[in-house]
């Protein structure tokens, strides 16, 4: 538990750097624009080549191929039990969508990412991708089904923003996806990179977990802490997250006997919370975005009491 509680120290002060640094101006909406580019354009594709090839085997992939079915299981079914939650909770119509979204959809890069990373070391980075497929997959086509559902539930207008195939490929065939796929195509090869590649991809990798915390903590600052309340439909959002879409997790994986490296990671995964880019997407669909802007905000502070939980079940499960 101690250890946990260091991990969580460890990652508050560097997204308390990115609070601070945007407090003072240091770090405005054009910076915070550059940061998110060099993680997900750079840091993310890094980590995926120098984890996947230093830790993975042939044989270790060849036993892991059920993990591609799971986050679809894990993410599609939150997103159909969210759904009919939304009506039986009677949350107000223009943000069920958004809601469902922020119940099924966690935030696996910029928190998930460096979490699992302090938790379980760097084996865990290609598991973290791994669930980030499917989650990006489902995010992008169911998730944004519900969101614009969202402004048609709320004013009843047919105009909406327009979803095409395009543009959804794009948002799937992501750097640190397209990075992965092509580590894990070299991992079946048993082909090798170049030494230089390979110490390149290992300090760009580094940068991952604090650029991503300073700018979760840059988001934070500028939704501001005094606007954060728990709303009544906020709770379900909290529960979701933290409890029981982990817990549907823990199910799945249980009943398909994957390894236990994945269960872990995918748990850790599920119990993150809510994805960051949600708030800025409802927006674009003419969802509640400022309902999703101080829901991720609110579960990301309350992550960082769930992170040593998260620790001490991960070891009571998995030792």
């Amino acid at each position: 538990m101690l250890d946990a509680f260091q991990i969580v120290l460890t990652l508050l002060i560097m997204m308390l750097v990115g609070y601070g640094f945007s407090a003072k101006g240091y770090i405005n909406q054009k910076v915070a624009d550059f940061i998110s580019k060099l993680v997900v354009w750079v840091g993310v594709p890094a980590t995926a080549f120098d984890n996947m090839l230093n830790n993975f085997s042939q044989e270790m992939l060849r036993s892991a191929g059920i993990g591609l079915l799971v986050p679809f299981l894990i993410v599609g079914l939150s997103f159909f039990l969210a759904a009919s939650a939304a009506k039986l909770l009677k949350v107000r119509k223009g943000r069920r969508g958004v809601f469902a979204v922020m119940c099924a959809c966690s935030n696996t890069i910029f928190i998930g990412l460096p979490v699992n990373l302090a938790l379980f070391g760097d084996a865990a980075a290609p598991y973290v991708l791994l669930y980030d497929m499917g989650h990006t997959l489902l995010f992008w086509t169911l998730g944004a089904y519900f969101m614009q559902k969202d402004k048609l539930d709320k004013d009843g207008s047919a105009e909406h923003a327009k979803i095409s195939l395009l543009s959804i490929l794009k948002k799937i065939l992501s750097p640190g996806l397209i990075a992965l796929l092509l580590s894990m195509l070299l991992v079946m090869l048993d082909m090798q990179l170049p030494l230089f590649f390979m110490k390149t991809a290992k300090y760009f990798g580094n940068l991952c977990t604090p650029l991503s915390l300073i700018f979760i903590g840059q988001v934070m600052q500028k939704i501001g802490l005094k606007n954060l309340r728990i709303e009544k439909d906020s709770w379900g959002i909290l529960l979701a997250r933290f409890l029981f879409v982990p817990a549907i997790t823990f199910g799945i994986v249980t009943l398909l006997g994957t390894p236990f490296e994945m269960n872990r990671v995918f748990i850790a995964q599920a119990a993150m919370p809510v994805m960051s880019s949600t708030a800025i997407i409802s927006a674009a669909y003419g969802s509640d975005s400022d309902f999703a802007s101080k829901t991720m905000a609110l579960t990301t502070l309350c992550s960082f009491l769930v992170i040593p939980l998260l620790s001490v079940v991960s070891q009571a499960l998995f030792g």
